[in-house]
């Protein structure tokens, strides 16, 4: 399975393993090791948790029901709400701030030429060159980039 820092692949999420732990009301998410102040069900057993436990998904927002297609949800620690769903947005629809920091890093330190210019000002062939390899780089780094998920 593909594992997911920033963003969720599906609308389903069951692949994020961010650390948002506040429902999208604000929200404190409890701990999925804990009984308190609700009891989990039991069949969200280690196995449904893309972090491998329920210690190790800590109080992040998760989906460990494959029944549930709506989204990331946890427990909450309020008494008088038990579980509520986590504002993770769908990779693709929404690019967040820490993807667009990453990308503008990639782009703006490792890509661009001594003067500051991304192509440089050389003849249209090699500046076609430089272009395509740069594309190229680009789409392997974010495709191949999990805590991105682009």
């Amino acid at each position: 399975m593909f594992l997911c820092e920033v963003c969720r692949l599906n609308s389903a999420g069951r692949e994020y393993i961010g650390h948002i732990n506040t429902t999208v009301s604000g929200k404190q998410c409890q701990r999925w090791a804990s009984n308190t102040p609700h009891i989990p069900r039991s069949r969200y057993t280690d196995a449904r948790f893309p972090d491998g436990s329920r210690a190790a998904a800590e109080n992040y927002c998760r989906n460990p029901d494959p029944s549930w297609p709506v989204g990331v949800w946890c427990y909450t620690m309020d008494p008088d709400t038990r579980w509520e769903g986590c504002d993770v947005p769908v990779c693709g629809k929404s690019v967040s701030a820490a993807c667009a920091d990453l990308l503008i890093n990639v782009i703006t330190h490792q890509k661009l030429g001594q003067s500051g210019l991304l192509f440089g000002s050389n003849s249209p062939a090699e500046k076609s060159g430089r272009e395509s390899a740069f594309t190229s780089q680009l789409s392997f780094t974010a495709m191949g980039w999990d805590a991105c998920c682009l």
